[in-house]
């Protein structure tokens, strides 16, 4: 990252504060547009059943979340502005998470809770501190799958109910403050071509390898986005050489740099509230995925 004026920088976060949660936001137009709260992606394309060394094709599914607070001076509310002032995709999301099936009970990391990576659902909110600070008839998602291998499938699953289970994992909003600074430059102090993820100047680079993650050395510090780059690098190894070649540094990954992850298939957008409908939606339409579903 080119070194700036922290005065510049110190301007952005003041309007971040300042900024209003109503930016235009594509994904809810679309919704709006709908005769449902819904939207089912039609024609998709999947890799076959089976690779061509014969292994078998299981999926990776995220959640990208814009989520209306019921109270507006929320303290998430100033992370959602900054997020909406500084986001280069016309759908502006401000969280994320991670499952192994397309049930309303994804794995995301907050700040708040005494397990800060937790399963959290659109329908039922009430027991997430999270998700319960959200009107879910006004909030909204979309869900996103990964083709993996059934390896690189097992392994994500168990590394991320391994962390899970372990209370050292911690949200760090320190890294947020770093990512919204280099958000900043990529958006207003850097050329167009540059802007797409990937394309940008990540500094320092860490290793973005699986041996990275060794019982010598285990990460316990991210937000959300930055913990799913980094089950990624860890269980699939196309991404971490993707993540390599591209030079990027997972702990500047945000939220919307998730959808253009190669291989990422968008399935279906959806109110928090109709969640569980557009799944079965989903389904009954791609009736392979099933087994995701109706496990």
């Amino acid at each position: 990252m080119k070194k700036r004026s922290y005065y510049h920088y110190l301007v952005f976060l003041f309007l971040f504060l300042l900024a209003s949660c109503a930016t235009t936001n594509k994904l809810d137009n679309d919704l709006a547009k709908n005769s449902v709260p819904y939207l089912i992606e039609e024609n998709l394309e999947f890799p076959p059943e089976n690779s061509e060394d014969g292994q078998k094709t299981k999926y990776l599914f995220f959640r990208l979340y814009n989520p209306y607070y019921k109270n507006p001076l929320y303290v998430a509310n100033f992370l959602k502005a900054g997020i909406a002032i500084t986001e280069i995709n016309p759908e502006i999301t401000s969280h994320s998470a991670i499952n192994f099936y397309l049930d309303d009970s994804f794995y995301g990391l907050t700040m708040f809770g005494d397990m800060k990576l937790s399963q959290e659902s659109c329908t039922n909110t009430k027991n997430h501190v999270y998700m319960s600070k959200s009107n879910v008839k006004k909030s909204t998602q979309m869900t996103f799958a990964l083709p993996v291998t059934e390896e690189e499938y097992n392994n994500a699953k168990e590394f991320v109910e391994t962390y899970s289970l372990t209370p050292e994992i911690t949200y760090s909003g320190m890294q947020n403050f770093k990512i919204a600074l280099f958000d900043i430059n990529r958006k207003f102090f850097t050329p167009k071509k540059k802007q797409k993820f990937g394309n940008g100047d990540y500094e320092p680079l860490p290793k973005n390898k699986p041996k990275y993650n060794t019982k010598d050395y285990i990460e316990y510090d991210f937000v959300c986005s930055t913990f799913i780059a980094f089950v990624l690098i860890n269980n699939v190894p196309r991404i971490a050489e993707w993540f390599e070649e591209h030079n990027i540094n997972y702990r500047y990954v945000n939220v919307g740099d998730l959808i253009h992850i190669p291989g990422m298939i968008r399935l279906f957008s959806s109110t928090w509230e109709y969640y569980e409908i557009a799944a079965q939606a989903f389904v009954d339409m791609y009736p392979q995925f099933d087994v995701y579903l109706n496990k």
